[in-house]
């Protein structure tokens, strides 16, 4: 027999209705055209799951047309259907399939609609994890997998039987650089003015390095105020300029402190290296991702020497192995602890003249009553150190001489690399003498054949070296019909 109570209860139990709330969006990204032209491929495949068709395209109308009036369209006698892309209301292009047979009726079209918009949130959640949040620009994720397709054509045109990329019309690249800077002093500004205050700085920061870049360069941030610039195709000049228009922006920008109209000015310090030029040995043929690390790791010792000279510059690695090292201890017998390692290619054997930074500041002389007279004091050498054992990040030098006994060596002092003999010209200031060519063949000698292709290199931004190596001629390769004096 049944109880009271479930005769009065309903045979059906329905839960209270729940309000559906809007997905949440990620913070500071939005798609754009550029977004939707990476992403096609991932939004064809998904809307053929519910349309079949035979071709698709992008259409963007022009900038004044807001696309609020434009609905889901099905042409059935051209084939063709045509659908708006929105998110949030936003309108971001069409999206043309050509091919359509079936026939959709407004039903069919508003779920193809709400399809396509649950396509586009799929690429913004995508876009999301290789975007950093505070700026906009690319996460270190994002930046590490462009610098690896990078190194991809880097070696798809460099290594031995890799030409065929210029042949079947592939993207060629000879090399890229990557940039790093970091915002100097960046933490008393937090400290004294909130951490939102520079949360907003890193923003605005950001934005300006996004235009200050070139159009192909990607802008990422890899931690709290260092940001980099991966510029494909870059030579050392054009990082050079790059970098130092960046600089020379930051230091004209002026911040204002919304609380009390305070103003702050910042400056940032820079350090690039490229590929391959500053990889060697067997880090040529390391895997494409520690190769990526590697390069990155340069560009970060390249970085900390900028900032350790005084900051608000920009340093190369090319440059921190011959004027980028400093003493940092003075050790027993003649020994001292440098700022070299193989980290920056410094090797046994290499010499270094030391040089004191203090003797190169701005110092008054006052010579009785009002007369005062000021001067700069010459830059002068202290002596000149050998590198006997060198380690990853430090090496140990022992001194060859000093130009006085009662000068010492103190931590701090800067290294210069001793100069050889064929550098005594390194800004090609040499007086340029006539090219020898051989007296038989009429071809280049092997030293002038590399100071042509050296100057020709700077004229010219692509260009093709070929190796010829002739069989040698024996008894079996003898030409027909010559004496053996002709052959």
């Amino acid at each position: 027999m049944a109880s009271p109570l479930a005769q009065d209860r309903p045979s059906r139990y329905k839960p209270p209705m729940r309000e559906s709330t809007p997905p949440l969006r990620p913070r500071g990204v939005r798609l754009t055209r550029h977004d939707l032209i990476a992403g096609e491929h991932a939004l064809k495949d998904a809307l053929q799951s519910f349309v079949g068709f035979k071709s698709y395209s992008l259409y963007f109308p022009p900038g004044g047309d807001s696309g609020d009036t434009l609905e889901a369209v099905y042409l059935r006698g051209e084939q063709k259907l045509l659908l708006p892309l929105r998110l949030d209301g936003e309108f971001l292009g069409m999206f043309m399939a050509r091919g359509v047979r079936a026939n959709h009726n407004k039903a069919a079209l508003s779920l193809l609609e709400k399809a396509a918009g649950l396509c586009l949130e799929n690429l913004l959640l995508a876009k999301a994890c290789r975007t950093d949040a505070a700026t906009g620009l690319a996460n270190r994720a994002a930046l590490t997998s462009a610098m690896e397709r990078e190194i991809e054509l880097v070696q798809a045109c460099i290594l031995p039987g890799s030409a065929d990329c210029l042949e079947s019309g592939g993207e060629a690249r000879g090399g890229f650089g990557l940039v790093l800077f970091d915002m100097d002093f960046f933490s008393w500004v937090n400290q004294g003015y909130g951490f939102l205050f520079g949360e907003s700085l890193l923003a605005k920061v950001g934005a300006l390095l996004s235009s200050t870049a070139p159009d192909d360069a990607l802008c990422a941030r890899l931690g709290e105020d260092v940001f980099a610039a991966l510029l494909p195709g870059a030579s050392a000049a054009r990082c050079q300029e790059m970098a130092e228009s960046f600089r020379a922006a930051v230091a004209e920008e002026v911040f204002e402190y919304p609380v009390n109209g305070e103003r702050v000015r910042l400056t940032v310090s820079a350090g690039f290296a490229l590929y391959p030029r500053d990889l060697h040995g067997g880090q040529l043929a390391a895997p494409i991702g520690e190769a990526a690390r590697i390069l990155i790791q340069k560009a970060r010792k390249t970085l900390a020497c900028a900032k350790d000279l005084g900051r608000d510059q920009v340093m190369s690695f090319s440059k921190l192995l011959r004027e980028g090292g400093q003493v940092l201890e003075r050790l027993p017998l003649g020994r001292l602890a440098v700022s070299l390692g193989r980290a920056v290619d410094a090797k046994e054997g290499q010499r270094y003249l030391v040089w004191s930074p203090r003797a190169g500041g701005a110092h008054a002389l006052v010579r009785g009553g009002e007369h005062r007279v000021s001067g700069r004091y010459p830059a002068m050498v202290k002596g000149e150190v050998i590198l006997m054992e060198t380690q990853e990040d430090v090496s140990f030098a022992e001194v060859l001489h000093l130009t006085d006994a009662s000068w010492d060596i103190e931590p701090g002092d800067r290294l210069l690399l001793a100069q050889e003999p064929e550098d005594l010209y390194p800004d090609g200031a040499e007086p340029a003498a006539p090219l020898q060519r051989d007296m038989v063949s009429g071809l280049l000698g092997h030293r002038d054949f590399i100071r042509h292709v050296t100057q020709a290199r700077e004229s010219v931004s692509v260009f093709t070296l070929a190796l010829i190596r002739l069989p040698e001629t024996g008894k079996d390769h003898k030409p027909a019909g010559l004496s053996p004096a002709e052959s």
